[in-house]
């Protein structure tokens, strides 16, 4: 069994418990969590900049329609690109540095 979240998946307490239990986690990382990722050369980039610069494995163009009501939208093609990579995350200052990966966590955007 995996568990798979969208961005509100994103919360330290799951990702430590799913590295303590060994329980296979895919989650959409929130950009705003800030979370940092720990290299074997002894760096900690933030996630975010760290899968961006992986190779793409994928990618697509897809329309979005127009969305009417307060937040309106003009109709518009957006792409999408697929980057991935194991990574083990830094846990939180306030969590004692603990850390959970590189397991094959899909974490990035």
């Amino acid at each position: 069994m995996v568990t798979v979240c969208d961005r509100e998946g994103d919360f330290w307490d799951l990702i430590a418990r799913a590295e303590e239990t060994g329980a296979p986690l895919l989650v959409q990382a929130s950009r705003g969590a800030k979370r940092r990722v720990a290299l074997a050369s002894g760096g900690d980039p933030n996630l975010w900049d760290h899968v961006l610069g992986m190779e793409p494995v994928g990618g697509r163009k897809i329309e979005v329609p127009a969305c009417g009501g307060p937040n309106r939208r003009k109709a518009r093609t957006a792409k999408l690109t697929l980057c991935c990579t194991p990574v083990e995350l830094l846990a939180p200052k306030d969590r004692g540095g603990r850390t959970a990966g590189p397991h094959d966590r899909g974490l990035g955007p």
